[in-house]
Protein backbone atom coordinates (compact mmCIF):
# COMPACT_ATOMS: atom_id res chain seq x y z
CA UNK A 1 0.00 0.00 0.00
CA UNK A 2 1.38 3.48 -0.95
CA UNK A 3 2.33 5.56 2.24
CA UNK A 4 0.14 8.57 1.23
CA UNK A 5 -2.90 7.51 0.02
CA UNK A 6 -4.82 6.79 3.14
CA UNK A 7 -6.88 9.46 5.40
CA UNK A 8 -4.29 9.71 8.10
CA UNK A 9 -6.59 9.41 11.79
CA UNK A 10 -3.99 11.37 13.54
CA UNK A 11 -4.11 14.32 11.13
CA UNK A 12 -8.20 14.33 10.32
CA UNK A 13 -8.32 15.70 13.60
CA UNK A 14 -7.80 19.77 14.19
CA UNK A 15 -6.47 22.00 16.94
CA UNK A 16 -8.95 25.33 17.59
CA UNK A 17 -6.46 26.92 15.67
CA UNK A 18 -7.01 24.74 12.75
CA UNK A 19 -3.63 22.51 13.10
CA UNK A 20 -3.91 19.00 12.22
CA UNK A 21 -3.78 17.21 15.52
CA UNK A 22 -0.35 14.56 15.40
CA UNK A 23 1.73 13.07 17.93
CA UNK A 24 4.38 15.55 19.03
CA UNK A 25 2.92 18.23 16.95
CA UNK A 26 5.37 21.50 15.89
CA UNK A 27 8.15 20.75 18.68
CA UNK A 28 8.61 17.05 17.72
CA UNK A 29 8.98 18.39 13.95
CA UNK A 30 11.26 20.98 14.90
CA UNK A 31 13.42 18.64 16.50
CA UNK A 32 13.22 16.26 13.29
CA UNK A 33 14.40 19.41 10.98
CA UNK A 34 17.10 20.10 13.94
CA UNK A 35 18.35 16.32 14.28
CA UNK A 36 18.55 15.74 10.55
CA UNK A 37 20.35 19.26 9.95
CA UNK A 38 17.93 20.50 7.34
CA UNK A 39 19.51 23.84 6.27
CA UNK A 40 18.53 27.23 4.37
CA UNK A 41 18.78 26.10 0.43
CA UNK A 42 18.35 22.30 0.63
CA UNK A 43 15.64 20.62 -1.23
CA UNK A 44 13.23 18.67 0.94
CA UNK A 45 10.32 16.16 0.37
CA UNK A 46 7.81 16.41 3.00
CA UNK A 47 6.64 13.05 2.53
CA UNK A 48 2.64 12.53 2.93
CA UNK A 49 2.30 16.03 3.51
CA UNK A 50 -1.35 16.23 4.19
CA UNK A 51 -2.29 20.04 4.21
CA UNK A 52 1.52 20.55 4.32
CA UNK A 53 2.05 21.91 8.18
CA UNK A 54 5.64 20.74 7.98
CA UNK A 55 6.04 21.86 4.32
CA UNK A 56 5.43 25.40 5.36
CA UNK A 57 7.19 25.17 8.79
CA UNK A 58 10.46 23.77 6.33
CA UNK A 59 10.04 26.87 4.07
CA UNK A 60 10.19 28.66 7.62
CA UNK A 61 13.35 27.17 7.83
CA UNK A 62 14.83 28.39 4.78
CA UNK A 63 14.65 24.81 2.88
CA UNK A 64 13.44 24.66 -0.96
CA UNK A 65 10.64 22.29 0.42
CA UNK A 66 8.16 20.70 -1.08
CA UNK A 67 4.60 18.36 -0.16
CA UNK A 68 4.02 15.14 -2.13
CA UNK A 69 0.68 13.21 -1.15
CA UNK A 70 -1.97 11.13 -3.13
CA UNK A 71 -4.97 12.97 -1.68
CA UNK A 72 -5.29 15.75 -3.83
CA UNK A 73 -8.16 17.13 -1.20
CA UNK A 74 -5.51 17.88 1.50
CA UNK A 75 -2.99 18.97 -1.39
CA UNK A 76 -6.25 21.62 -2.15
CA UNK A 77 -6.10 22.71 1.00
CA UNK A 78 -2.82 23.33 1.37
CA UNK A 79 -2.51 25.79 -1.31
CA UNK A 80 -5.30 27.72 0.46
CA UNK A 81 -3.21 28.11 3.34
CA UNK A 82 -0.85 29.14 1.27
CA UNK A 83 -0.78 29.69 -2.23
CA UNK A 84 2.72 29.26 -3.07
CA UNK A 85 3.31 26.38 -1.56
CA UNK A 86 4.42 24.26 -3.91
CA UNK A 87 2.98 20.30 -3.87
CA UNK A 88 2.31 17.43 -5.77
CA UNK A 89 0.12 14.48 -6.27
CA UNK A 90 2.21 11.14 -6.55
CA UNK A 91 2.47 8.07 -5.36
CA UNK A 92 5.51 7.11 -2.86
CA UNK A 93 6.28 4.05 -4.38
CA UNK A 94 7.75 6.24 -7.65
CA UNK A 95 8.69 9.52 -6.59
CA UNK A 96 8.82 11.81 -9.29
CA UNK A 97 11.94 13.35 -8.70
CA UNK A 98 15.46 12.51 -10.29
CA UNK A 99 17.99 10.01 -9.05
CA UNK A 100 20.55 11.92 -6.31
CA UNK A 101 18.50 15.24 -6.51
CA UNK A 102 16.80 15.95 -3.15
CA UNK A 103 18.78 16.69 0.34
CA UNK A 104 16.30 15.60 2.35
CA UNK A 105 13.05 13.81 3.00
CA UNK A 106 10.66 14.80 5.81
CA UNK A 107 8.00 11.58 6.79
CA UNK A 108 5.57 12.25 9.56
CA UNK A 109 3.12 9.41 9.89
CA UNK A 110 3.60 8.55 6.52
CA UNK A 111 5.73 5.19 6.37
CA UNK A 112 3.51 2.88 8.68
CA UNK A 113 1.05 3.50 6.09
CA UNK A 114 2.92 1.79 3.46
CA UNK A 115 3.89 -0.85 6.50
CA UNK A 116 7.62 0.09 5.54
CA UNK A 117 7.29 -1.39 1.97
CA UNK A 118 10.74 -2.06 0.05
CA UNK A 119 9.05 -0.09 -2.97
CA UNK A 120 9.10 2.99 -0.92
CA UNK A 121 11.99 3.00 1.07
CA UNK A 122 14.08 2.41 -2.21
CA UNK A 123 12.11 5.33 -3.53
CA UNK A 124 13.47 7.37 -0.69
CA UNK A 125 17.28 6.62 -1.12
CA UNK A 126 17.22 6.81 -5.03
CA UNK A 127 16.34 10.20 -4.77
CA UNK A 128 18.47 10.96 -1.89
CA UNK A 129 21.93 12.45 -2.60
CA UNK A 130 24.93 10.45 -1.27
CA UNK A 131 24.95 12.06 1.97
CA UNK A 132 21.06 12.84 2.19
CA UNK A 133 19.01 12.53 5.21
CA UNK A 134 15.73 10.93 5.89
CA UNK A 135 13.93 11.63 9.02
CA UNK A 136 10.98 9.87 10.14
CA UNK A 137 8.96 10.27 13.36
CA UNK A 138 5.68 7.88 13.39
CA UNK A 139 4.49 5.18 15.46
CA UNK A 140 5.99 1.70 16.42
CA UNK A 141 5.68 -1.77 18.04
CA UNK A 142 7.61 -1.64 21.74
CA UNK A 143 6.80 -5.29 22.40
CA UNK A 144 9.16 -6.52 19.72
CA UNK A 145 7.78 -10.75 20.45
CA UNK A 146 3.93 -9.52 20.40
CA UNK A 147 1.62 -11.52 18.87
CA UNK A 148 -1.81 -9.34 18.01
CA UNK A 149 -4.37 -9.54 15.76
CA UNK A 150 -5.19 -6.52 13.21
CA UNK A 151 -5.26 -3.24 13.84
CA UNK A 152 -7.42 -0.20 11.63
CA UNK A 153 -5.49 1.69 9.10
CA UNK A 154 -1.96 2.92 9.21
CA UNK A 155 -1.94 1.28 12.88
CA UNK A 156 -1.71 -2.01 11.30
CA UNK A 157 1.40 -1.11 9.41
CA UNK A 158 3.21 -0.69 12.68
CA UNK A 159 6.43 -2.82 13.38
CA UNK A 160 8.45 -3.28 15.98
CA UNK A 161 12.01 -1.39 16.14
CA UNK A 162 14.16 -3.75 14.75
CA UNK A 163 12.18 -4.58 11.93
CA UNK A 164 12.33 -0.81 11.23
CA UNK A 165 16.16 -0.86 11.27
CA UNK A 166 15.76 -4.22 9.17
CA UNK A 167 14.13 -2.28 6.44
CA UNK A 168 16.09 0.86 6.62
CA UNK A 169 19.17 -1.25 6.12
CA UNK A 170 17.77 -3.72 3.48
CA UNK A 171 17.03 0.16 1.47
CA UNK A 172 20.70 1.10 1.85
CA UNK A 173 19.65 3.89 4.40
CA UNK A 174 22.19 3.70 7.38
CA UNK A 175 19.92 4.63 10.59
CA UNK A 176 22.05 7.35 12.87
CA UNK A 177 19.86 8.15 15.09
CA UNK A 178 16.79 6.69 17.05
CA UNK A 179 14.69 8.34 20.02
CA UNK A 180 11.91 7.03 21.59
CA UNK A 181 9.60 9.27 22.05
CA UNK A 182 6.37 7.31 23.44
CA UNK A 183 5.46 10.06 26.00
CA UNK A 184 3.98 12.12 23.10
CA UNK A 185 1.15 9.71 22.63
CA UNK A 186 0.07 10.19 25.70
CA UNK A 187 -0.35 14.57 25.09
CA UNK A 188 -1.93 13.21 21.82
CA UNK A 189 -4.85 11.35 23.42
CA UNK A 190 -5.21 13.87 25.75
CA UNK A 191 -5.32 16.49 23.02
CA UNK A 192 -7.83 14.10 20.87
CA UNK A 193 -9.88 14.01 23.96
CA UNK A 194 -10.36 17.76 24.05
CA UNK A 195 -10.74 18.59 20.23
CA UNK A 196 -13.95 17.08 21.31
CA UNK A 197 -13.38 13.46 18.95
CA UNK A 198 -12.32 11.33 21.56
CA UNK A 199 -9.98 8.42 21.37
CA UNK A 200 -11.86 6.89 19.13
CA UNK A 201 -10.36 8.62 16.43
CA UNK A 202 -7.38 6.42 16.77
CA UNK A 203 -8.89 3.38 15.75
CA UNK A 204 -12.20 4.70 13.36
CA UNK A 205 -14.89 4.83 16.64
CA UNK A 206 -14.37 0.81 16.95
CA UNK A 207 -12.43 0.54 20.28
CA UNK A 208 -13.50 -2.23 21.64
CA UNK A 209 -12.57 -4.77 18.56
CA UNK A 210 -8.73 -3.41 18.71
CA UNK A 211 -8.09 -2.75 22.31
CA UNK A 212 -6.56 -6.18 22.77
CA UNK A 213 -4.17 -6.11 20.17
CA UNK A 214 -3.49 -2.66 21.20
CA UNK A 215 -2.35 -4.05 24.58
CA UNK A 216 -0.20 -6.69 23.19
CA UNK A 217 1.79 -4.30 20.55
CA UNK A 218 2.12 -1.47 23.29
CA UNK A 219 2.40 1.47 20.87
CA UNK A 220 5.03 3.81 20.76
CA UNK A 221 6.14 6.89 18.89
CA UNK A 222 9.61 7.42 17.55
CA UNK A 223 12.57 9.92 15.84
CA UNK A 224 15.08 8.25 13.40
CA UNK A 225 17.39 9.80 10.98
CA UNK A 226 19.10 7.93 8.26
CA UNK A 227 21.53 8.42 5.86
CA UNK A 228 22.06 7.93 2.16
CA UNK A 229 25.90 6.65 2.90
Amino acid sequence: MDACCLEHPFQSGRHADGEPLRPGGGELTERAIACAGFAPGERVLDLGCGTGVATQLLRRHGCAAVGLDLASRRLALARESDPELAVVVADARSLPFADASLDGILAECSLTLAGYSAATLRECRRVLRPGGRLAVTDLFVRAEDAERGPLPGCMDGMISRNAILAAMADAGLAVKRWEDHSDVLKSFMARLIFSGRGTEALWFGNGSAYGAALRACRPGYFLLIARRD
